[in-house]
């Protein structure tokens, strides 16, 4: 499960054109724990800017999965007041 996610927020990344210098943590490698890096360190220093993308793109996944969940929903609906 977190492969597939991790798969999702870096194929979100570069459909958007995000890059990250070799010294900056990409999301798709970012967790809610510390920094794996030591303080003072560029990655260190990226990784909470790195968590915090992490955050809004698995909400901006939560949010088209849910949109796509209701409008396949509504598209049953649709076909059974038709049918």
């Amino acid at each position: 499960m977190a492969d597939d996610l991790n798969a999702r927020i870096r194929a979100l990344c570069e459909e958007r054109g995000l890059t990250f210098r070799p010294w900056e943590a990409p999301p798709w490698e970012a967790d809610d724990g510390p920094s794996p890096w030591p303080r003072r360190t560029a990655g260190a220093e990226s990784w909470p800017k790195a968590q915090a993308l992490r955050r809004r793109l698995i909400a901006e996944l939560k949010k088209a999965a849910e949109c796509a969940r209701l409008a396949q929903v509504n598209s049953g609906q649709q076909e059974e007041r038709d049918g």
